[in-house]
């Protein structure tokens, strides 16, 4: 009977563990996204520096570089379209604010000279930059303490279970 109770104990803990693990990785799924955002635009611009492509163009260039990217880098490939639907659905991987300006963003695109776009996708760029770099720390500091919680909860779930 202990070796059943040590075994379940083993399981909840693990359990515990796993739950925190998903809980840290939506965290710094969020800083992930306004990092690959500031990706996307600084290829965007690098693109409208030396040629003169449409936004489609330019959106069918962007590659994710990791397997792990979010949602509307992988459908941004697709053109304008494919990425403001996927910003629209999927908008559990960004804050609410840089989903926001990030859609703006793609939806005016096309609608100015080539110095405005560049002025647009420079300060969106900025923003996305700053945003990564405050989101980081807390981000890292939120994941570990989702992961601690995680293992601590499972073995208090044993000590009150046995």
């Amino acid at each position: 009977m202990s070796g059943m109770v040590l075994v379940g104990s083993g399981l909840v803990i693990l359990f515990g563990a796993a739950a925190g693990r998903a809980c840290g990785e939506y965290v710094m799924a969020r800083c992930r996204a306004a990092e690959a955002a500031a990706d996307m635009l600084e290829s965007m611009l690098l693109m409208l520096c030396y040629e003169q492509p449409t936004v489609d163009e330019m959106l069918s260039r962007i590659t994710p570089l990791t397997g792990n990217a979010p949602a509307f880098m992988r459908s941004a490939c697709g053109g304008r379209q494919a990425l403001l639907d996927s910003l629209r659905e999927d908008c559990g991987e960004m804050y609410e604010p840089d989903r926001i300006r990030l859609e703006t963003l793609v939806r005016e695109l096309g609608s100015a000279d080539k110095q405005s776009e560049q002025q647009r996708i420079s300060s969106a760029l900025e923003y996305f930059r700053g945003r990564s770099k405050a989101l980081r720390p807390k981000a890292e500091v939120s994941s570990r303490l989702c992961r601690s919680l995680g293992i601590i909860g499972g073995i208090f779930l044993v000590v009150l279970l046995v």
